[in-house]
């Protein structure tokens, strides 16, 4: 995808959700419900098996209930681990998050863990932006965590 394109990768900011969405699709509408990350567990039903999408390295599930059918691209630590490895691998500006408040304990621990590796390659300051529902915000990687 980068070779189609007229940006250069180091000016690209990788998006990464702090939510997922439950699809819920009855045969003649399809509609969606935003989950936040900390939230995810609660929608998961006990008898339903969560699976592994190796294509889109996201967790998956999908259930009938009433005659409608669930489906729901879960994203977690693994998940924007993962995402956060292409900022290292097509050498890209950074990542944004959307929405702060959405996300739990663990993200954030992931993300320092793959943001130290990163500047320890490139020793460059890191932005990280937080996006909320009204404003955003950001800060030097160095003043967000404490090493």
């Amino acid at each position: 995808f980068l070779d189609q394109e007229e940006v250069e990768a180091n000016k690209i900011i990788l998006g990464i959700p702090f939510y997922t969405r439950l699809w819920k699709d009855d045969g003649t509408k399809l509609t969606s419900t935003v989950i936040a990350i900390k939230n995810i567990s609660k929608y998961i039903p006990s008898d339903v098996e969560v699976q592994w999408l190796e294509d889109s390295q996201q967790q998956y599930i999908e259930y009938e209930k009433n005659n409608v059918t669930y489906k729901m691209w879960i994203e977690n630590e693994k998940s924007i681990s993962q995402k956060l490895a292409l900022i290292k691998k097509y050498k890209l500006a950074g990542a944004a998050y959307w929405q702060k408040g959405y996300e739990n304990e663990g993200i954030w621990q992931i993300i320092k863990k793959q943001l130290i590796k990163f500047c320890e390659i490139f020793s460059e300051f890191i932005t990280i932006f937080l996006f909320s529902s009204n404003s955003y915000s950001s800060s030097v990687f160095n003043s967000a965590f404490s090493f």
